[in-house]
């Protein structure tokens, strides 16, 4: 995400240079800017993918068990209280 965030402010430079630049500099320099943001989007991407990959491991893991197990750790579905009636 750091990398992302370097990027980032690598575009809004760019982006500030395109503008305030003259005629030669606004031509090509919109190529640039939209190749930076396509490197940031693919950044991004890629770091939601490891978060939301190492998130289904683990919420996998934690729900291993026998039923009775399960019940003992969430709440009763029936009742809604965090343990089950007797």
């Amino acid at each position: 995400m750091n990398f992302s965030v370097v990027l980032e402010l690598a575009t809004l430079v760019a982006f500030a240079v395109v503008l305030l630049g003259g005629r030669a500099n606004r031509e090509g320099g919109w190529k640039m800017c939209v190749g930076l943001l396509a490197v940031v989007v693919v950044c991004q991407v890629g770091a939601m993918g490891i978060v939301v990959s190492v998130a289904l491991r683990i919420s996998a893991t934690s729900d291993s068990g026998s039923e009775e197990e399960r019940g003992k750790r969430y709440a009763d579905r029936e009742t809604g209280f965090p343990f089950r009636s007797r």
